[in-house]
């Protein structure tokens, strides 16, 4: 069904619902993971004494590789700086064909990450993307009801 499925590595618990995700589905398919983070083209060069972004993409990238491994589980992993001047869903979308997936997975949690990255602004991942893209949500609550809309009464009643 799939050969090379592209999971965003961002060190969020969304992200890592997304690779657990699509861990099971290599598993069923006997698919390589494609492990992708990209790095702010500018945050490499922080001198406030943090760790660089890079070297965090770096851990982020070999721990989700390490755990996948175990399961036996082929894994490629990219780290890439942010392309200046194309926008992020952008360079996701040329990325995916680059590497040769037929398939990305992405997590969501709100507006946040996934969300924002496939349905806000004008570049959303969802219109640019070449392959399919499967969004993997949070569980929701026994009280959530069957189309999802206990997050949004949520917030709703927060505003109140």
């Amino acid at each position: 069904m799939y050969a090379r499925i592209l999971v965003l590595i961002d060190g969020y618990a969304s992200g890592q619902l997304a690779l657990d995700h699509a861990g099971d589905i290599a598993h069923a398919c006997n698919a390589t993971l494609v492990l992708l983070h990209i790095v702010d083209a500018a945050a490499d060069d922080d001198d406030d004494g943090m760790p660089h972004r890079w070297e965090m993409g770096e851990r982020l990238l070999a721990q989700a590789a390490d755990s996948l491994r175990i399961d036996c589980i082929e894994v490629d992993t990219v780290l890439r700086r942010a392309a200046m001047g194309r926008r992020l869903p952008e360079q996701i979308a040329f990325l995916s064909v680059e590497l040769g997936c037929d398939v990305m997975v992405v997590g969501m949690d709100g507006r946040r990450d996934g969300y924002a990255l496939l349905f806000g602004g004008d570049g959303a991942l969802a219109q640019l993307s070449p392959v399919t893209v499967i969004l993997v949500r949070q569980p929701h609550s026994s009280s959530a009801s069957t189309f999802g809309a206990a997050p949004l009464l949520e917030r709703a009643a927060a505003r109140v």
